[in-house]
């Protein structure tokens, strides 16, 4: 089939060449004749004898495409968008830092469903002049890159702009103490006040925007609790948190105005000052003096990914309207934290997050795709959290079944598989709450296979039955998969399934046999853990694979020093249970030791205490996980 586009915008063009590989038709002037006109609602009427397609903003053209590729002629569709702004952050700092021909195929993907704005997290992934040290070594994005990425952006009717940090969370950049750490009040917080820290961020703040067309910068400032402390406090002395916060605010909005940039900043540290318990909370709105120091021209993005609970994002979000200030949400799809998604959590908490949005009539919606913990997640396994947003805001309502039929479709893909890798993190035991969610796969993968320091806490909770089943299950997805990069990912969750099976099976079985002295059961072991070992090595070329697909070279070092540490513990394994069956009892004391629960507390990282038993929900240490010495200074 052969589509004209009549009254196409020039800006868009280059945008039809870009997607026109995606779709199962062509544009010729001798096809079906589609006039294309602006309104308040997409709407497709098209037939074999030609018709139009109406949008509101331009990205619905290629929304619109999609359905006619997914639903063929005749094509009769209308949609109204329930946000203005429905877009992405994606995360460029915690490890991995995408190729830009990967963001160019994201942003076609975003194109065809009807995602309009694209945000970079980089905290030091771009270049600055004069600062040599910031991105060093980190794969950071060239100006010229940029330039193309936003280009390729603007013809598929989407705003890029750069999402970087002027406060807090700037540990890689200040770490570099010869060329970076005068800025700093402490490890991670630039130093407020100092001429030195807004000439910094003056230059960080014009290079990072200059790429882009766009006027709008995220400017960050979240989670700055040392904000005033440290060599702020040996100068200044005690100076109360909310005041020391927007002065500094006022000077980098100073700064935005004169580089003629409209602001929006995480609006955490207002609330969470305000209320005392660290976090947002709906019955706590922010005082009037506070209120009378944020200033104004500054968007306020409320950021949670963390509550299931309808009525309390419709408290904070009118908490957040009372300011005045435009508010933007920002969501997230919990592809950080482990190798797989946590697409439970993420269903979750995005279904009444967004409900609340769109009752409380909040314009723009962000879905975060962050990369905590060394981004072990490849941006392949997001699609499902991706389209989840881009679907809600054209239909107002989840349908799984509907929402699935599309995203094989668009993806070519299977939905169930991308769905089931939550299953990865929710082992039986496991609790839904709203604080953490379960990231099973994490602190079980990289548990020590030796020590099994989760022996005690796992104790009665069928663990390996539910790896099993689920790698069952993967095994199907990866048989099944269509084209070489979904095979790859889900070669890499089947392995990932296997290995977690197998560690289930060892941690369940051997320790006590080990302590029986049971030379038979411990001889029959022995087979699944050189399974263990050789799928780990499996995993890691696997994984290798996946990264360097995706992402740039640089970050790679985090995950691949883990899985050549398990891997290299995996043979261990297999040598002490060799060295037993020879009649080396001694050989095998470490896991002979009986197992205390892990109760160890570590604030956000680890709540394993649940009630007067010991449950599993989220470990984030991988040194905690890999040994109970010393690995790291």
């Amino acid at each position: 089939m052969k589509i004209r586009l009549e009254n196409l915008p020039s800006r868009l063009e280059n945008g039809i060449k870009e997607i026109e590989s995606e779709l199962p038709f062509s544009f010729s002037d001798d096809g079906i004749r589609v006039k294309v006109k602006y309104g308040d609602v997409l709407s497709v009427s098209v037939t074999e004898d030609g018709g139009e397609i109406t949008v509101s903003k331009d990205v619905e053209l290629f929304r619109a495409l999609c359905h006619i590729a997914r639903e063929g002629l005749p094509c009769s569709i209308t949609e109204k968008a329930s946000f203005e702004t429905d877009g992405i952050m994606l995360d460029e700092s915690r490890g991995a830092v995408h190729k830009p021909e990967t963001v160019k195929k994201l942003l076609k993907k975003m194109a065809l469903m009807g995602l309009n704005s694209l945000m970079l997290y980089t905290e030091d992934t771009y270049e600055v002049e004069g600062y040599p040290y910031f991105g060093y070594l980190r794969g950071r994005f060239t100006k010229s890159e940029l330039k193309e990425l936003d280009d390729c952006a603007y013809s598929l009717g989407i705003e890029m702009f750069p999402c970087i940090q002027t406060l807090g969370h700037c540990h890689k950049i200040l770490k570099w103490q010869t060329g970076m750490g005068y800025l700093g009040q402490s490890a991670g917080t630039l130093f407020c006040g100092e001429e030195e820290t807004y000439k910094f961020i003056e230059n960080i703040m014009r290079d990072a925007s200059e790429p882009y067309r766009s006027k709008r910068i995220h400017i960050g400032m979240d989670e700055a609790g040392d904000i005033g402390r440290g060599k702020y406090l040996e100068k200044h002395g005690v100076r109360p948190q909310p005041e020391v916060f927007s002065e500094h605010l006022a000077r980098v909005k100073e700064i935005a105005d004169k580089l003629g940039l409209r602001p929006m900043i995480w609006s955490d540290m207002y609330f969470t000052m305000a209320s005392g318990t660290g976090d947002y909370d709906p019955a706590c709105p922010i005082p009037d003096e506070v209120k009378k120091i944020i200033p104004s021209g500054v968007d306020l993005v409320y950021w949670d990914y963390y509550h299931g609970k309808y009525d309390f994002y419709k408290g904070v979000i009118e908490n957040h309207l009372e300011l005045g200030n435009p508010t933007v949400f920002a969501g997230g799809m919990w592809s950080w934290g482990s190798p797989a998604p946590n697409s439970i959590h993420t269903l979750d908490t995005t279904l009444p997050a967004l409900k609340a949005c769109r009752d409380a009539g909040v314009k723009e919606v962000f879905n975060t795709c962050w990369g905590d913990c060394g981004a072990e997640a490849n941006i392949a396994s997001f699609l499902y959290g991706l389209m989840l947003y881009a679907e809600i805001d054209y239909t107002g309502r989840y349908d799984e079944k509907e929402l699935g039929r599309r995203f094989e479709s668009l993806f070519g893909a299977n939905p169930d598989a991308y769905l089931a890798l939550g299953r990865f993190n929710m082992i039986p035991g496991a609790r839904r709450e709203d604080d953490l969610p379960a990231n099973s796969s994490f602190f079980l993968l990289w548990e020590d296979p030796v020590a099994m320091y989760f022996e005690k806490d796992l104790e009665g909770l069928p663990v390996a039955e539910h790896f099993t089943a689920l790698a069952k299950d993967m095994k199907k997805y990866h048989l099944t998969a269509k084209g070489e990069e979904q095979k790859r990912l889900w070669l890499f969750y089947r392995l990932l399934a296997e290995i977690l099976r197998d560690k289930a099976i060892l941690r369940e079985s051997l320790p006590g046999a080990i302590r029986r002295d049971d030379t038979e059961r411990v001889k029959a072991l022995y087979p699944t853990a050189k399974a263990l070992d050789r799928n780990i090595k499996k995993l890691r070329s696997c994984w290798d694979e996946l990264w360097h697909g995706t992402n740039t070279d640089f970050g790679w070092l985090g995950i691949d020093v883990r899985v050549g540490a398990l891997s290299a513990r995996a043979g261990t394994l297999c040598g002490i249970i060799g060295k037993y069956l020879g009649g080396d009892r001694k050989a095998a004391d470490v896991i002979r030791e009986e197992k205390l629960p892990f109760t160890l507390e570590l604030g956000y990282w680890a709540r394993l205490n649940c009630g007067n038993e010991y449950r599993p929900t989220h470990f984030g240490d991988w040194v905690l996980c890999a040994s109970a010495g010393e690995v790291t200074f």
